[in-house]
């Protein structure tokens, strides 16, 4: 009996497990309400409800860098560090092993201004080029007129209001509080989806979705606020603007590095979304932001064994501890990599089978597509995880990395577009394989003097081979 308690007091506190957790609503996404919206809603609907998803999933956009960069900036502060510096194979000045309380404090407080600021500047770029972005779909739906509007004017406030959540989120995840946070969202993001089914369901009515769904996300944004209450120091400080432009000052080298790398690969195959929106008919839209939206899903729900570490990493890095701090992360890698590999064949194979199942109003992509677009987002893990973990260092390379790898994929999509659909996720392939995947590896094997095949047999290789043999299998399948 005591064993038992004592697994299930660890898997409570495993940032790990509780970090899966949270992406229950994600499965229950796609296991639950998309099969359901997918049968009853027309597809025109479907589209419109797909375009909202993607611009809620540009917050992380909107974020502009600060999240993860305030995130590594209190883990160092923890760690006992004496300022917030760029530190590249040195270890951060110190003063003490004690948490710098004072540190801590300062970045709070500059966090709350700066995301305020942040979140008005959402409000006004969703609220113009969002409405222009959206204006199309909807005149194509049923939800043409004050409807639509309304649908969309709580998706600007209720996505402004996240974003200026995230200074609590960022604050709790510096302090490594993952499994708290984790724990939360998991109950929240559960409910969110679980009463978005019972209104579909009952109501097929696209602004009452779109209603209780942004409901459950205030209800996570006052969470947060309460969580960072409950875990706030008892050290005081006296805020002031000098404060603030110091703690500005320091943070800004590295989220304007981040921002430019999260734009230029997220952001830019996000935009091929708003951009078939605009060209293609509401069928075409519909398919394409459905595997879109299936394949974040894949690749949020596989990070969870790498992500979640993040603020322990940077810690480790913060204390020099640099062989338990690769001993974490070759194991995060294998076990991202493994997840994202099993559930890109599942939909390989399964995709079409399930929406005839359901009798699905939107159909899915072809098989090219899915396969492009499936490379494409492995490619890109494997490169955003060897970022990540050279990113421990404070040292940011994302704009360079994504900023090359990014403007290739653009400009490859112009040459490309006469192939259609295909020619965004084929455009992202090429675009990572070119630049950005051997980019990002060289730097983490560089500073933590790592071979590539040792730790790659470790890490990608078994998952790559495992999409590749079942790609080559599906071909010869349904050929």
């Amino acid at each position: 009996m005591r064993n038992f308690k004592e697994i299930i007091n660890r898997l409570w506190n495993s940032p790990t497990f509780t970090t899966w957790g949270s992406f229950i609503a994600k499965p229950l996404n796609i296991v639950l309400l998309m099969p359901l919206i997918l049968s009853i809603f027309p597809t025109e609907d479907t589209a419109v409800w797909f375009l909202f998803l993607l611009f809620i999933g540009l917050q992380n956009i909107a974020d502009f860098g600060f999240g993860i960069t305030f995130v590594r900036a209190i883990a160092y502060a923890v760690g006992g560090a004496k300022e917030i510096v760029i530190f590249s194979n040195k270890a951060p000045r110190k003063t003490s092993q004690e948490p710098n309380n004072q540190l801590i404090a300062e970045i709070q407080h500059s966090m709350r201004w700066l995301y305020l600021g942040l979140a008005l500047f959402t409000l006004l770029v969703l609220g113009s080029a969002g409405t222009w972005a959206v204006l199309k779909p909807l005149s194509e739906s049923n939800y043409s007129g004050l409807h639509g509007e309304l649908a969309w004017a709580i998706i600007v406030l209720a996505t402004s209001l996240r974003i200026y959540a995230n200074s609590y989120k960022s604050y709790l995840l510096g302090l490594n509080e993952v499994a708290l946070i984790k724990r939360w969202e998991t109950l929240i993001n559960s409910l969110q989806i679980l009463s978005s089914y019972a209104v579909v369901w009952f109501t097929k009515d696209l602004l009452l979705l779109v209603v209780v769904h942004q409901f459950w996300a205030v209800v996570l944004v006052v969470t947060f606020s309460q969580l960072s209450r409950y875990k706030k120091l008892n050290f005081k400080i006296k805020f002031s603007f000098e404060t603030f432009k110091r703690i500005f000052l320091s943070i800004f080298p590295s989220a304007w590095r981040s921002w430019v790398g999260v734009l230029m690969s997220y952001g830019v195959l996000q935009l091929s979304g708003i951009i078939i929106a605009q060209m293609g008919n509401a069928a075409q839209t519909s398919a394409y932001l459905l595997s879109l939206k299936i394949a974040d899903v894949l690749a949020q729900f596989s990070g969870a064994p790498f992500y979640s570490k993040l603020p322990l990493l940077a810690r480790l890095k913060a204390e020099g501890k640099h062989e338990q701090l690769l001993k974490i992360a070759k194991k995060g890698m294998l076990f991202t990599l493994s997840v994202f590999a099993v559930g890109y064949i599942s939909v390989l194979f399964a995709a079409d089978f399930f929406l005839n199942l359901l009798g699905s109003n939107t159909v899915f992509v072809s098989q090219n597509v899915w396969i492009a677009l499936g490379l494409a987002y492995f490619v890109e893990r494997y490169g955003a995880m060897h970022i990540q973990l050279y990113s421990t260092t404070n040292h940011i390379i994302w704009h360079k990395a994504n900023g090359i790898s990014g403007s290739i994929y653009l400009i490859l999509s112009y040459l490309l577009i006469d192939m259609g659909v295909i020619a965004f996720p084929l455009s992202y392939l090429t675009a990572y394989l070119l630049f950005y995947a051997w980019y990002a590896a060289w730097h983490s094997y560089r500073e933590f003097g790592m071979k590539f095949l040792s730790f790659e047999l470790k890490t990608s290789f078994f998952p790559l081979m495992s999409i590749l043999l079942a790609d080559v299998l599906a071909v010869f399948w349904f050929s």
